[in-house]
């Protein structure tokens, strides 16, 4: 199981994380935005309840609640709404990495991450094959341009970057 966290959950008994990547979270709109608080007039696109949960957390920390207008659990939908004019959202690097519209901008909110991990349930020592898919899942993460970790992967992150 892989999931991914942006709050201090506590996980059910039996369960451990192993840490794959910090993925950013990026503001999509028509334009390069300053700030988020610049946008507490805007409409909002969300996803469901879980997803925007890290939505109204980094609103309510900058000073506002946001006025949704719009819900979607689709990214590429979220996307053509943005461009479309209809609204602002928030989407992760991979999603943004797996899918981009033209004419939408992705502006990196700043100290906003998921955090992303394998799970697994049990207690030390892993199934072969469990270990295995863990170690390739880690390597997987290592390699991609999203992931934290060495210089030479944070350089390719920003190389690689939905363009602003």
């Amino acid at each position: 199981m892989i999931y991914s966290r942006t709050t201090a959950e506590s996980e059910p008994a039996g369960v451990r994380l192993h840490h794959l990547l910090d993925d950013p979270v990026y503001v999509l709109s028509r334009r390069q935005e300053p700030s988020l608080a610049d946008l507490r007039d805007a409409t909002w696109i969300t996803g469901c309840e879980r997803c925007r949960s890290h939505l109204l957390s980094v609103c309510a920390n900058a000073g506002f609640d946001p006025r949704i207008g719009y819900t979607s659990d689709d990214m590429v939908v979220m996307q053509a709404l943005v461009a479309a004019g209809l609204g602002v959202a928030t989407q992760s690097g991979l999603a943004m990495r797996a899918h981009h519209i033209d004419g939408v901008v992705a502006t990196e909110l700043q100290n906003s991450k998921r955090h992303i991990y394998a799970a697994t349930y049990g207690e030390p020592p892993d199934p072969p094959a469990t270990a295995a898919l863990v170690a390739a899942l880690t390597e997987a993460a290592g390699s991609g341009p999203i992931s934290s970790g060495s210089e030479r992967t944070r350089r390719r992150a920003s190389a690689r970057a939905p363009r602003s």
